[in-house]
């Protein structure tokens, strides 16, 4: 689970670096700002990270959590406070159906 989560924030690091790069050439004011959290892969910390973001750091949308469970226990939440949840990699079908808010990036675990 680590690399998954490993994985993913180099990629977004990388994307919000590039996106910003264009927009700055372009002369734009828009910009990519982020915000990390590390929930272990644990849904109690996943919670936590989300509370955090949404109270503290006022993010519209967040990237992650790569675990299903974790991804599950933050639905309510995100749903609750209209944050977007886009999960690079957890599969459980129960995902999308958990809420409005919630994307997921992959194919589910159903085979």
């Amino acid at each position: 689970m680590a690399s998954y989560g490993a994985n993913s924030k180099d990629g977004i690091q990388l994307a919000a670096t590039e996106i910003n790069q264009a927009f700055s050439e372009g002369k734009s004011k828009f910009k990519v700002s982020l915000s990390i959290e590390d929930s272990k892969g644990e849904p109690q910390q996943a919670v936590s990270s989300l509370q955090k973001l949404i109270s503290v750091d006022h993010v519209a949308a967040i990237i992650g959590d790569v675990g299903s469970s974790a991804t599950l226990a933050m639905a309510p939440i995100a749903n609750a406070n209209k944050v977007v949840i886009m999960s690079p990699a957890a599969s459980a079908p129960a995902i999308s159906t958990a809420g409005v808010c919630d994307q997921v990036n992959c194919e589910t675990n159903i085979w």
